[in-house]
């Protein structure tokens, strides 16, 4: 025999949190029951009352769990699963989050209940009923009923794909439904100050505050003449928001109704007005003050509306029209007398034009003559005048042509006079930069050739100066060596033996004769480097430029001579200097 299995709807999550809310809700309700509600009886709770909360609550519990994974025999799974894992939502967090504000409001409206007839200590002190206020107690007669309800649609949110919860929603709403509305009943029926704001279980009501364009139309309609015309009207209409009484009174008259019945509802009552107010006026009245009538429109049915919730922003006569042409003869006779008004006054304009004419033509000639008349007078004076001023012009350019030719003359002189001046100043200056060239000439025969053969005869000099000085210098040098050296070996002679005297004497005079060779050899050496020396100034120059005298030395061989003879005088001066001749030396050796 084949079994039905039950589908599987339900995480596990899913139901660990409906779990855990429908356990919270059933601890508080069991709180409530033995320490904050007070009862009209002595006990805490009737029998009945009991046994229908176990019910319900078991009820709730088989329906969680009726098609969670785990406790469904096994059977076809409607949504992927992972097992027994912990899986968070933001949807199961919102869920949480409204469930704990409905519970914790649910206690705060029965504590309010149970202090109805406690006193301040906490002690129970009357069992009649009194008007609740504090918390959605201002706002719903039942607000704990009201809480009731939206933790078991958070419930239903919870396990949404759970089809046994759709019976336990249904069953709550019903249930709470039915008690608010006897609760709020009761209350207004033995509270005769009952706030008439406050709801049986909705805390709000939900109402469209925008504004409404109403077309009135009100066809054939019989003036205070009997005349039928049909005018149209435009109506801007809300309902007021921002004032607590009218909008409160807009949601008594309104409650349930969408904003086309509103504005059905606006739209006959103006109409009913505008019907009124063209009864008591004439068709002249509304066609020629349309402003006056609008008016009257807006004030009358704007007091009437107004106890309904709802303002009359503007009115506006938009057309007025009718079937028997009463309007367009009215127009037809206004239009023919203002085309006779019209005709009279284009002739009497016509009439009015010639007379003025006329009179402006005759004007017209007295003003020309007169002004022909002045014309001649000033014409006359204006002659007498130019033949005065004419003889002043003639006189006055015969002084200034004769002026002008005294000025164009002193003009001359004075341009000559400049002319003058310039050439002086010209030739003054033409002298002036003659004497600065000669004096630039001078300076540069002195910076080109006079001072340099100066430098050049300087530093011959100073060449020659200090080739001697040098000479003497190393002469004295030497002689100071071998004079030491002699005597070093004097000295080494002498302390070997004294007995050697004679033999000392001829080794001085050999010694004699060596210094003088000595010299000798030292000068010869030292001869290349003064030849050298004397000719340097010669090697330095660039170009040397021969002139003859007349006698055939010129060229190289005069150079060489001139270089020879300084050479020659060379011994002479070591002579004078040192008392060695070197001639003698040299042709004796």
């Amino acid at each position: 025999m084949a079994t039905n299995k039950r589908m599987v709807r339900t995480t596990p999550t899913e139901t660990m949190v409906a779990m855990t809310l429908i356990t919270l809700q059933c601890l508080r309700r069991f709180y409530e029951t033995w320490f904050v509600q007070v009862f009209s009886s002595k006990l805490k709770i009737n029998l009945s009352a009991y046994l229908v909360g176990y019910i319900h609550y078991f009820g709730t519990i088989v329906a969680i769990l009726a098609q969670a994974e785990g406790f469904t025999r096994a059977g076809p799974v409607s949504l992927p699963t992972n097992g027994y894992r912990f899986e968070p939502s933001v949807r199961l967090a919102l869920c949480v989050g409204v469930f704990c504000y409905a519970w914790y409001h649910q206690y705060l409206s029965n504590v309010i209940l149970a202090n109805l007839r406690k006193d301040k200590a906490g002690k129970v002190v009357s069992q009649k009923h009194s008007l609740p206020t504090g918390d959605y107690f201002d706002a719903v007669s039942s607000p704990h009923m009201f809480f009731e309800i939206v933790m078991y649609v958070v419930l239903f949110c919870v396990l949404h794909r759970n089809s046994t919860m759709v019976y336990v929603l249904l069953w709550v709403l019903s249930n709470q439904l039915m008690n608010s509305w006897l609760t709020h009943q009761w209350y207004v029926e033995n509270f005769p100050n009952y706030p008439k704001e406050r709801k049986a279980l909705v805390p709000f009501v939900l109402i469209s505050l925008n504004t409404m364009t109403l077309q009135v139309e009100s066809p054939t309609v019989y003036t205070s003449q009997g005349v039928p015309i049909s005018v149209t009207g435009i109506a801007q209409v809300k309902i007021q928001g921002q004032n607590e009484d009218m909008l409160l009174t807009a949601c008594e008259q309104f409650l349930g109704k969408s904003e086309a019945e509103i504005q059905h509802i606006a739209l006959v009552t103006l109409e009913g007005h505008q019907r009124a107010i063209m009864g008591s006026m004439t068709v002249e009245e509304i066609y020629k003050d349309r402003k006056k009538f609008s008016k009257q429109v807006f004030e009358v049915a704007s007091s009437d509306l107004v106890n309904m919730g709802i303002t009359v922003v503007s009115y506006t006569l938009k057309d007025i029209r009718d079937e028997e042409g009463y309007l367009k003869s009215l127009g037809m006779a206004r239009t023919a007398e203002v085309k006779r008004d019209a005709r009279i006054g284009e002739a009497e304009a016509r009439c009015d034009a010639t007379i003025k004419e006329a009179i402006a033509e005759e004007q017209r000639m007295a003003a020309r003559f007169l002004n022909d008349t002045e014309i001649a007078k000033a014409q006359r004076d204006f002659e007498l005048k130019k033949a005065v001023y004419d003889v002043e012009v003639q006189t006055k350019k015969a002084e200034a042509e004769m002026a002008y030719e005294l000025q164009a003359a002193k003009t001359k002189q004075r341009i000559k006079e400049e002319q003058m001046q310039i050439k002086v100043v010209e030739r003054t200056q033409e002298i002036a930069v003659q004497e600065q060239e000669m004096q630039r000439r001078e300076r540069e025969l002195e910076a080109t050739i006079r001072r340099p053969a100066e430098a050049e005869k300087y530093k011959l000099e100073k060449l020659a100066e200090a080739n001697k000085l040098r000479v003497i210098l190393e002469a004295e040098a030497e002689a100071e060596a071998i004079k030491v050296r002699g005597e070093a070996e004097a000295f080494a002679i002498a302390a070997k033996s004294k007995a050697e005297a004679e033999q000392m004497a001829k080794k001085a005079e050999a010694w004699r004769e060596y210094r003088e060779a000595a010299m000798v050899d030292m000068l010869l050496d030292t001869l290349p480097k003064v030849a050298a020396e004397v000719a340097a100034p010669l090697s330095q120059a660039k170009k040397i430029t021969m002139v003859s005298s007349g006698n055939g030395e010129v060229g190289a061989v005069k150079l060489t001579g001139e270089v020879l003879q300084i050479v020659n005088k060379i011994p002479e001066l070591v002579k004078s200097i040192t008392g060695v001749d070197i001639s003698r030396s040299v042709h004796a050796g």
